[in-house]
């Protein structure tokens, strides 16, 4: 067989090119309206209907959304409110940064996050008032109750119960952090 080079190369190979696309009509069209709308529907791409890998970040979401669960969860009222009133409150400053995306694969929603998570806290034993914040650092999807990094401080207090004030907000943390993470994870 005979080496073709230069302009004979290509020419071969034009021969031997795919056919030129041709436009979708009737029933055809339709089903493939049909199957962008269930990719999209489902969080994936349309140049992705297989659905093998989509990766969408959630980062800003996650540093909006989540001081917001733990303080509504936590609010006088809520679902999740301590005892003796311990709160998680958003005043005078909260903060959450890091990563967070959800992973789409093989038609699979995958969430994966790195967060830390400054909140404030308040609440009240035998009469005094007392606050601080919660540091909680490396917050991931792989993380159970008894894998936080927590740092809780007590910046304000009047009663001489200090302690007890940043256990109660210790156990508070892990009770809400669970259910905080859940209904964010849903809402991606």
């Amino acid at each position: 067989s005979k080496k073709l080079e230069g302009y004979s190369a290509i020419r071969a190979m034009k021969s031997h090119a795919a056919p030129p696309p041709k436009k979708l009509e009737g029933s055809d069209a339709v089903s493939q309206a049909e199957r962008d709308a269930k990719v999209a529907q489902a969080g994936g791409a349309a140049w992705n209907a297989s659905g093998t890998w989509a990766d969408k970040d959630v980062s800003k979401l996650a540093h909006s959304r989540l001081p917001q669960l733990f303080t509504a969860l936590t609010a006088d009222g809520g679902t999740m409110s301590g005892a003796d009133g311990f709160r998680f409150v958003t005043e005078p400053s909260t903060s959450c940064t890091g990563d967070a995306s959800v992973v789409f694969s093989r038609g699979k929603k995958r969430p994966g996050f790195e967060l830390e998570l400054k909140l404030n806290w308040s609440g009240t034993i035998t009469g005094g008032v007392y606050s601080g914040t919660a540091l909680a650092k490396e917050l991931s999807e792989t993380c159970d109750e008894d894998d936080y990094s927590l740092a809780v401080t007590c910046s304000q207090g009047r009663g001489g119960k200090a302690d007890e004030a940043k256990k109660k907000a210790v156990a508070l943390f892990k009770k809400v952090a669970p259910e905080a993470v859940r209904q964010m994870l849903a809402e991606w």
